[in-house]
């Protein structure tokens, strides 16, 4: 009896107690979801003030897109510029937390996988601009002497 009450880790992850961990999670947090989108489709309308329109000068005179200052609220992109002829991606800056946990998987007792659902928060002209955002993740769990965490976060695979 000693024994038992000097652990109070379980090895049972059930859903509840994985959506606690990952919205709680350094992994969760520091992981930002991306989005592509066709720079063409960016350059339309400057997409609600989001993006930029810009002629940029090489052998040819190219348009492409850059974040602007209220774009850069939202999204992140490694690159300067996106040019209309290629997709682009972005990371999500918005807030976002973890939905539903749709499933829990794994034979050992040391490791789990948990698919989850993402909600996010952001004004209603981010999404008329990019469409969906990534709606599905997964997460790696581990057990350790004092209970489970997160070892990585990524997305689920399309059915």
């Amino acid at each position: 009896i000693l024994a038992l009450s000097l652990c109070s880790c379980s090895k049972e992850l059930s859903r509840s107690k994985a959506q606690s961990l990952l919205n709680e999670s350094e992994a969760f947090k520091s992981w930002k979801p991306q989005i592509t989108a066709q720079g063409q489709e960016l350059a339309k309308a400057a997409c609600g003030g989001f993006f930029s329109k810009h002629l940029v000068r090489a052998a040819e005179v190219y348009v492409a897109v850059s974040l602007s200052a209220k774009g850069k609220q939202y999204f992140a992109n490694p690159k300067e510029f996106c040019f209309t002829n290629v997709m682009c991606s972005y990371s999500v800056l918005l807030n976002k937390q973890v939905g539903e946990v749709t499933g829990i998987t794994g034979s050992s007792d040391s490791e789990r996988n948990v698919e989850f659902k993402l909600q996010y928060e952001y004004p209603e002209e981010v999404l008329n601009c990019t469409g969906k955002f990534p709606e599905a993740a997964k997460a790696t769990f581990r057990m350790y002497d004092n209970g489970w965490r997160v070892m990585k976060v990524g997305y689920s695979k399309p059915e």
